[in-house]
């Protein structure tokens, strides 16, 4: 992950929990739809997106569940269209959403998501660059 990306989990009951085939199957449906066709960037990962800017992953398990991860770049002008259709793909597969660098559960809305990501380091990099390279040199 590149310091100007906010990365989220889509998860239902338990974030350590794959999705269940029957969503694995609609995220198929549903991520061409509202993202353009995907790549297969490894056997059974595809990104749905730019490698480098706000993306969808989908990892098909061996079970035929998946896992899924939405990565906003804080530095695109497209990122608030990207954060709807995020939140569209969430609330059709009746998913939350996970911020690991947060660590708070947020709802599929893009007023939830913008918000999270307008306090991470993704945008705090993107709108100082500098001023947050110098935190990093001035850390204990």
């Amino acid at each position: 992950m590149a310091t100007w990306q906010f990365d989220v989990q889509l998860y239902r009951q338990a974030l350590d929990e794959p999705l269940p085939a029957s969503t694995r199957e609609a995220a198929e449906h549903l991520l061409p739809l509202l993202f353009g066709v995907g790549d297969e960037m490894l056997d059974r990962w595809f990104v749905f997106g730019s490698e480098v800017g706000n993306r969808v992953d989908l990892l098909v398990l061996d079970d035929g569940g998946c896992e899924i991860h939405a990565r906003f770049d804080a530095r695109a002008s497209e990122t608030d269209g990207f954060v709807r259709d995020t939140c569209k793909l969430a609330s059709a597969l009746d998913c939350s959403l996970f911020s690991a660098e947060l660590h708070e559960v947020l709802q599929p809305t893009p007023a939830s998501v913008l918000d999270a990501l307008k306090r991470s380091a993704a945008w705090r990099y993107a709108v100082d660059p500098a001023a947050f390279l110098g935190s990093l040199r001035n850390s204990p």
